[in-house]
């Protein structure tokens, strides 16, 4: 299986000719149209590669389109790069953030999303000003909502990964030991996992949905307590070996997808191989 959002190289290779650089000197300066027609090709052939991700064709040609007008108007020809090039990864970028919005293990209402954001707000303004994690009556206060959905987004944010909700960190932590890391004991501990899992919870929603659900039920990511091998293939009518083979599949997948991480140049993570089961 090819990584998902992997270089622009074979992009480019595939394709002929360059557009003028859009803010070069020139007696007519290209209009939004000749730059989206010029790169029509380049977002069907990125778009076609998340095809199989749920989301609707003319969606991802859209957000394809979107990009190529957020790269001309950020271009600047004096850094020496090719419009092209430069515009490919925008391309990119907005069309593999489009896959991940849509592509999630756990649907989280928008309105609980932006309340999230709020109560994490909150908290690295305590543990910056305190040095202590802050009690939930004291999140409440200082985010404005009730000590109830404070408690309620606590909890969904330690058991379950924000899918495309949240932006991520570089981590030199392994895909195995940030899905299986203890709880944090300190506020920068707290927040410096939050960030890994953030990461792996978008990457996470680009692999099949097979291996999804077995990452899911092996590391505990449903909410519920981590299953052996043999549990999750009762489940799912898979052998122990078959379970086995999936989740090992899906982590060199996550490897992968990590060290790309949709065109944001983050680290590859140092990562031993899976544990053996108990």
């Amino acid at each position: 299986m090819s990584t998902i959002c992997e270089g622009t190289d074979e992009g480019r290779d595939r394709t002929r000719g360059e557009v003028p650089d859009p803010r070069a000197e020139s007696p007519v300066r290209p209009d939004r149209d000749d730059w989206i027609e010029s790169h029509r090709r380049r977002i069907l052939w990125i778009a076609r590669e998340y095809r199989h991700f749920g989301v609707p064709m003319e969606d991802l040609l859209a957000e394809g389109t979107v990009g190529v007008l957020e790269a001309a108007a950020r271009f600047d020809p004096r850094r020496g790069v090719k419009f092209t090039s430069y515009a490919v990864w925008w391309i990119r970028k907005r069309i593999c953030e489009m896959a991940l919005s849509q592509t999630a293990l756990i649907r989280v209402p928008r309105y609980r999303l932006r309340h999230l954001a709020r109560v994490r707000a909150a908290e690295r303004e305590f543990a910056a000003a305190l040095g202590r994690p802050p009690a939930n009556e004291e999140i409440a206060a200082r985010a404005g909502l009730p000590e109830e959905e404070v408690r309620f987004l606590l909890g969904l944010s330690k058991r379950e990964i924000p899918l495309g909700t949240l932006m991520g960190a570089e981590s030199n932590l392994s895909v195995e030991e940030t899905l299986s890391e203890p709880s944090p004991d300190t506020p920068d501990d707290s927040l410096i996992r939050e960030d890994r899992l953030a990461l792996l919870g978008r990457i996470l929603g680009l692999l099949p949905r097979r291996e999804c659900e077995i990452l899911a039920m092996r590391f505990g990511l449903d909410g519920r307590r981590a299953k052996t091998l043999a549990e999750v293939g009762r489940r799912l009518g898979l052998s122990r070996e078959r379970v086995r083979q999936v989740e090992s599949r899906a982590l060199v997948h996550l490897r992968q997808l990590s060290h790309d991480d949709c065109g944001h140049g983050s680290p590859r993570p140092r990562v031993p191989r899976p544990a053996s089961e108990a």
